[in-house]
């Protein structure tokens, strides 16, 4: 599972002109542009420097990856913590745009776990809750309290 913000690529495993099955969901309004195999190769011909965006891209995919492989390893508390910490990376603030339902979707964990989790962060100063959104307040708690 994956976290796409404006700019970003999504599915680019696909570019090896075979079937791949992707799903995804909205968080705002969003545009999605499909490019062809045949159409993708026309673009990077045309606009070499896009090969590097999109090998960045593919790093990017396969550390994914790789992290998600030891996440479902962590405690309950480990994985938010990691979730909201790589969110703030890629948002680029810390300011997170996901309700609790959202969480735990993209967790696999349940609600309840969710809310317990987030009310005691909540009231030990790491988070604040407006809006239907998660303000990280202590950045540091996550890389000091929750190592794997």
């Amino acid at each position: 599972m994956n976290i796409i913000v404006p700019g970003q690529l999504a599915g680019v495993h696909s570019m090896d002109n075979k079937y791949h099955f992707t799903s995804a969901v909205a968080f705002t309004d969003s545009v999605l542009y499909f490019f062809s195999h045949e159409r993708f190769n026309e673009l990077i011909k045309t606009y070499p420097e896009l090969v590097g965006f999109f090998t960045e891209t593919l790093i990017k995919e396969i550390q994914i990856l790789l992290e998600e492989i030891s996440f479902n390893s962590l405690s309950a508390e480990q994985q938010i913590g990691l979730l909201l910490s790589n969110l703030s990376k890629v948002y680029m603030h810390n300011e997170i745009p996901m309700k609790q339902r959202e969480l735990a979707a993209f967790t696999g964990l349940n609600r309840i776990t969710i809310y317990k989790i987030l009310k005691k962060w909540k009231e030990d100063g790491v988070i604040e809750m407006k809006n239907h959104k998660i303000h990280i307040q202590d950045t540091e708690y996550f890389r000091v309290h929750l190592k794997s």
